[in-house]
C-alpha cells in the first residue's frame, strides 16, 4: 500500500548503499591481477585507468555519460587487443558488482517493499540485477548508458516513470549527491530524501557544493541512512491526513 502518496522509491546507488571508493578499489585489485597474469607491461594504478577514461570522454562526447562503454574503450586502447580488453572488463566488471553493502541497507529495503515499489537510478555500472541480495528487492534499474544522459537530465528521471508507471508526485528520489539525485528530482517533479554523505552527517554541514556552483534545491528531507527513510514516508503521510 502507498505512503502518503508516494508509490515509488528510487534509490542511487553508489555512497547511497554502499562505499563507493572501496568497491572500486577492490574491483581494481581484481582488475590489476588479471592484467598481470596476461599483459604485465599495461598492469597500472587505477588514476591511469581514469585518465585513459577521461581521454575517450573527451574523444567521444556523446558517450561520456557511458561509464562501461568508456572503460571499455580505454582498456582496448592500452592493451591493443580487443577480446583481452572485454575479458578484463567483465572480470572488473563482475567485482564491481560484489559491493559490501551499508549495515541495515538490505533490511531498510525489505521493510520498504512492504508498502511501495523500489526502484534504482545510478550514473554508474552498478547492476542491482546481479548483487546478492539486492536482486530480489529491486522492480526496476535505470542506469544512465540506457537513458542516454546522467543525472541530473530529465531523460534518466523519465525513464524511471516510464518503468515504474507512476506519475512525478507519486516517485521519490533517494540519494547522496545534492546536484545530481535532489536536484535532479525536484526537476521532475518528485520528492526527494537527501542521504547525508557520512563526514556530513558528522559535522552538520548543509550541502556542499563547488564554488561558484548554482546552490542545488533543498531536499524535503535528510537523513543519515536509508534506513531513516521509510519513517519519513511515514511522517509525510500523517501529515496529509
Amino acid at each position: 500500500m502507498p505512503i502518503g502518496g508516494i508509490k515509488c522509491a528510487v534509490f542511487d546507488l553508489d555512497d547511497t548503499l554502499w562505499n563507493t571508493m572501496q568497491t572500486l578499489e577492490r574491483a581494481h585489485q581484481v582488475m590489476q591481477a588479471a592484467l598481470q597474469l596476461r599483459r604485465p607491461e599495461v598492469a597500472c594504478g587505477p588514476e591511469v585507468v581514469k585518465e585513459a577514461m577521461l581521454q575517450v570522454m573527451a574523444d567521444q562526447p556523446a558517450r561520456k555519460h557511458d561509464y562501461s562503454f568508456c572503460r571499455r574503450e580505454a582498456l582496448k586502447k592500452m592493451t591493443g587487443d580487443a577480446a583481452l580488453s572485454e575479458e578484463v572488463f567483465q572480470t572488473w566488471h563482475a567485482a564491481r558488482n560484489r559491493p559490501e553493502l551499508f549495515p541495515g541497507a538490505l533490511e531498510a529495503l525489505g521493510r520498504l517493499k512492504q508498502h511501495v515499489s523500489i526502484g534504482t537510478l545510478t550514473d554508474g555500472n552498478g547492476d542491482p540485477f546481479v548483487i546478492p541480495g539486492l536482486k530480489a528487492l529491486v522492480d526496476f534499474h535505470v542506469s544512465a548508458a540506457e537513458a542516454g544522459a546522467g543525472k541530473p537530465d530529465l531523460r534518466a528521471f523519465q525513464l524511471c516513470e516510464a518503468k515504474s508507471g507512476c506519475t512525478p508526485g507519486e516517485l521519490v528520489m533517494v540519494g547522496d549527491n545534492p546536484a545530481k539525485d535532489v536536484q535532479g528530482a525536484k526537476d521532475a517533479g518528485w520528492r526527494a530524501i537527501w542521504v547525508r554523505p557520512p563526514a556530513v552527517a558528522i559535522s552538520g554541514s548543509a550541502f556542499d557544493v563547488s564554488q561558484g556552483a548554482a546552490q542545488p534545491a533543498p531536499a524535503d528531507a535528510e537523513v543519515d541512512h536509508v534506513r531513516e527513510v521509510e519513517s519519513i514516508l511515514l511522517r509525510w503521510a500523517q501529515s496529509s491526513l
